[in-house]
């Protein structure tokens, strides 16, 4: 289970950092 805990946090990391990469490009590009 601790492994499982620790890819779904890498998981949402990632996540959260290309959601915030591409909102800064939608922005840039507007």
């Amino acid at each position: 289970k601790s492994n499982f805990v620790v890819t779904c946090a890498l998981a949402n990391k990632l996540a959260r950092i290309a959601w915030a990469l591409t909102a800064r490009q939608q922005t840039y590009v507007a």
